[in-house]
């Protein structure tokens, strides 16, 4: 991701019509609708999350856990979600 961003970071014009074409596939600005879009696949993920631990954990209240590989699910989720129909937006 680093280098995506220093790849768009100058103001040249070609530079400026990069970011355009990109805009609709990178992260949402803040209050738009795809900002809400994105909320709301993040909040219903998150859903998933806390049932998937709340059913891992035994009588004694206790877990153990790979959280890593949960959160990628999680993560890679949210991306397949947003990617969907995106082409058509």
């Amino acid at each position: 991701m680093v280098i995506l961003a220093l790849a768009f970071c100058d103001f040249s014009p070609e530079q400026a019509a990069r970011r355009e074409m990109l805009q609709n596939f990178t992260f949402p600005h803040a209050r738009s609708q795809n900002w809400n879009k994105m909320d709301f696949l993040c909040q219903d993920e998150a859903e998933y999350l806390v049932r998937y631990i709340n059913q891992a954990i035994d009588t004694r209240r206790r877990a153990v856990l790979d959280v890593k590989s949960i959160i990628l699910k999680v993560c890679a989720s949210c991306d397949v979600s947003w990617g969907v129909g995106k082409e058509h937006s």
